[in-house]
């Protein structure tokens, strides 16, 4: 929902993060594709997957496209699954569990 600020956190250090408030639309990652087992709406064509492919990558600076040097992608945690995972560390700490 445009206008809704979003706080975002860096991935590695809970102590970084960033909020997001001046933005005009977004675009949701991830829609509901199957529900008890059946396929729900219309499965896009290959020449459509293809089409929504190239269009996003084209988004994407060329300073994360080039082959030589390539900038990191940075990706953050939201609010949610930055507390997801704090919480799973605790738990797996308080266990005794160390990888």
């Amino acid at each position: 929902m445009p206008g809704k600020a979003y706080t975002f956190h860096h991935p590695m250090g809970d102590y970084r993060s960033f909020t997001l408030s001046n933005y005009t639309h977004l675009t949701p990652l991830l829609g509901l594709r199957m529900k008890e087992g059946r396929v729900v709406g219309e499965l896009p064509n290959i020449a459509s997957i293809q089409a929504r492919a190239r269009s996003e990558l084209d988004r994407l600076d060329d300073t994360y496209k080039r082959l030589i040097n390539p900038h990191v992608y940075k990706v953050s945690l939201s609010d949610g699954l930055g507390g997801l995972k704090s919480r799973l560390i605790r738990e797996s700490l308080s266990r005794g569990v160390h990888d």
